[in-house]
């Protein structure tokens, strides 16, 4: 089929959602011809991997919207995104629609960014539509604003009020009711896009991240890992309050009461990042806890290879990369029971531990760290079990039969 495919971020030389729009690119290109619509920043990487034969001879490249200067200030360049992506979305409207006219698609497709609150104008283009995967219903708890910065309080607190808004907002109630399929990734994004879409069949489930086989092969690296002396635990991702470091640095703090050997590394830069440094001193914790956003990708990937558990009770989180990452290199995932890391981690591979009350759930990782600095043969079963779970069912070819199902779906909707 010809497929018009909207990547707004889709870089592969760069992290996180903008890796999610190269992987969904490579996964329906090896299916069908793309004309890829995605933004003017993306341009220069993209055309590198056009050069390198890394892109797919069958993608056509068509960029959209103004170029982008990333702002330095941490909160400020975080802010900028959701202007530029309006412009960019401004502009790939009259793109799709002279290119559907030239060309006659059989199929759009908005994959990234993967959340439901922005009006995407292809349902104009009267053909089927497919949207996602898509998270982002996920609303941040506010009683954990306490263990946060003043800033991050701030912000989510406005993105719940924006949450409310975006229901509200018609543009975006008409976008789902043009669509014949959404792919959600996880329950909290259903429940809201059920009020729009034009019947609860139009909702399938897939999450918004996967792993090509070379990929697992690279991460799984954890066959030579040592399972004994310090308990070594890991978190890794943007730096931001919603992720939950304050929550697991107070559990530390009872493990290092209770005499547990141990240190916890969180790999990843953000506005947090500084406020997590005078909180980790003021607690006592400088010897055991690292926060390091400096931190090179290869030498991350070294350090999960000696990293025993992966220790981060995100709050609100669509599907953490970071997260699987860990997984696959045979960490015991620790994280908040809600959203995209409820969906990952199960009970039989790891510990999604209830949110109901912040005391409880603090007191509840310190539990299991204890626990599992007891039974080191637990902790290296459950790291094997973790390691299955990515590479058996959030791997390539499970996310593109997940798509291509979504499209068998979208072309007999009504």
């Amino acid at each position: 089929m010809k497929i018009l495919l909207s990547a707004h971020a889709c870089d592969p030389e760069s992290t996180s959602e903008s890796i999610v729009g190269w992987r969904c690119l490579l996964a329906v290109s090896s299916r069908h011809e793309v004309w890829l619509l995605t933004a003017e920043r993306n341009r220069a990487p993209l055309e590198r991997a056009h050069a390198s034969g890394s892109l797919p001879g069958n993608v056509h490249l068509h960029f959209c919207g103004p170029s982008f200067v990333k702002k330095s200030q941490p909160m400020a360049a975080k802010l900028q995104e959701w202007p530029y992506y309006s412009a960019v979305l401004n502009s790939a409207r009259a793109v799709a629609m002279e290119l559907h006219r030239q060309v006659g698609f059989d199929l759009v497709h908005h994959a990234t960014f993967a959340t439901w609150r922005v009006a995407v104008p292809y349902g104009q283009l009267g053909i089927p539509f497919v949207i996602g995967p898509i998270g982002g219903g996920e609303i941040f708890d506010l009683r954990y604003s306490f263990y946060m910065s003043w800033q991050a309080r701030i912000f989510e607190a406005l993105r719940n009020c924006a949450t409310i808004a975006s229901i509200a907002n018609r543009a975006v109630r008409a976008a789902f009711r043009h669509a014949s399929v959404v792919l959600s990734a996880n329950a909290e994004t259903s429940r809201i896009i059920t009020r729009f879409v034009r019947g609860p069949g139009r909702i399938r489930h897939l999450l918004v991240t996967s792993f090509p086989a070379d990929v697992i092969a690279k991460y799984a690296i954890g066959q030579d890992k040592s399972w004994d002396g310090m308990l070594r635990l890991a978190g890794g991702g943007t730096c931001e309050g919603r992720k939950g470091v304050l929550l697991a640095m107070h559990a530390l703090l009872i493990v290092k009461q209770r005499g547990v050997p141990f240190h916890y590394t969180f790999a990843g830069s953000g506005p947090e990042a500084a406020y997590l440094c005078r909180k980790r001193d003021a607690m006592g914790l400088a010897a055991e806890v690292d926060i390091l956003p400096n931190l090179s990708r290869t030498a991350y990937l070294e350090h999960l290879e000696q990293t025993h558990v992966y220790l981060l009770p995100s709050l609100r989180d669509n599907s953490p990369v970071a997260l699987m990452e860990a997984m696959l290199a045979r960490c015991v995932p620790i994280v908040a029971a809600c959203n995209g890391p409820a969906v990952i981690v199960t009970e039989d591979c790891g510990f999604p531990l209830s949110i109901a009350k912040p005391g409880a759930l603090i007191r509840a990782m310190a539990d299991v760290i204890c626990e599992l600095h007891q039974d080191r043969s637990r902790l290296q079963h459950l790291g094997t079990v973790a390691s299955l779970r990515i590479s058996r069912d959030f791997n390539d070819r499970q996310y593109g039969e997940g798509i291509e199902a979504a499209y068998r779906a979208a072309l007999v909707a009504p």
